[in-house]
């Protein structure tokens, strides 16, 4: 198989393994059920099952009452491994209903309204691209604070749709303000460090194509090596794009990434920040003391 269907191989399923749990959901609705379920979809698209998921219950929610109480309790019981992909599910929720992002001030902290903006970015990258992309227009539910995350998870579909395909990807961000382009990078390095598939001659081309937001496509990636770490869930070909990107061992970047997050942990607006530190640590072309045990 050549490398631009091994790419949109994996995206094919991804795709349907999201479609396939949302169905699974309406089905069964018991949510001991569903996390068991989930618990056994492959390592390579488990993540997103429980973004399916968390919109699942959200939607059930938003369509009951102004609470999430089930996709609160979803939360609680798949505990932090999942956490970023159940507030990214909960964004493809807030998306789908145009629900006004200011309205979870009360309800969420900033760094996981950061992960639900993704959501929403991603989501309308995808359903409503014309509009995100095309006329490079924020949705009017956007909360203001919250539009770089937004724009990071635009970026996750602009990879997407592209099928992983450098230039084609390269050439979409261009549309955009040159002030959003950081945010769209680290999307797209999040995006191909997730779906694998890429050799490390594309991976190379890619991130001359960032130029300038090399150090936002190699953070993306990192980030993207960090939740599936969370998860459990690290691939093969999510170690490889991201010691192609960085030049360091997955083990390096990591504790570069814990780190950064440390530093932050406690901060309201530490999501940004950590964020930074990250991108920092590229540009200094890495600490030479890093130990690994």
């Amino acid at each position: 198989m050549s490398e631009d269907n091994t790419v949109s191989a994996h995206i094919t399923k991804i795709k349907s393994t999201f479609q396939e749990i949302l169905e699974y959901c309406h089905s069964i609705s018991q949510q001991d059920a569903i996390l068991q379920h989930l618990s056994g979809v492959h390592e390579h698209t488990r993540p997103v099952a429980y973004e399916a998921a968390a919109m699942f219950f959200a939607l059930r929610d938003m369509d009951a009452s102004a609470s999430l109480y089930q996709w609160q309790s979803f939360v609680n019981k798949t505990g932090d491994a999942y956490a970023t992909h159940t507030f990214i599910g909960l964004g493809w929720a807030v998306a789908q209903k145009q629900i006004p992002l200011n309205k979870l001030k009360h309800t969420l902290r900033l760094p996981d309204r950061c992960r639900v903006a993704d959501g929403c970015g991603y989501y309308e990258g995808l359903f409503r691209h014309r509009k995100a992309v095309g006329l490079q227009q924020y949705p009017a539910y956007m909360d203001t604070a919250l539009q770089k995350a937004f724009d990071q998870g635009l970026g996750r579909s602009v990879w997407y749709f592209s099928q992983g395909d450098p230039e084609k990807t390269a050439h979409l961000i261009t549309l955009f303000r040159a002030d959003r382009q950081d945010d769209l990078w680290r999307g797209v390095g999040t995006a191909a460090a997730f779906v694998g598939g890429c050799s490390t001659e594309t991976l190379q081309h890619l991130s001359a194509l960032a130029a300038t937001f090399r150090a936002q496509l190699t953070t993306g990636a990192a980030m993207a090596l960090k939740s599936r770490t969370e998860a459990g869930c690290v691939t093969a070909d999510t170690v490889a794009a991201c010691t192609t990107l960085w030049q360091l061992t997955s083990k390096q970047i990591m504790l570069l990434a814990q780190r950064a997050y440390q530093q932050v942990a406690d901060q309201d607006d530490g999501y940004f920040h950590w964020i930074t530190l990250l991108e920092n640590a590229f540009k200094q072309n890495f600490p030479h003391d890093l130990q690994c045990s």
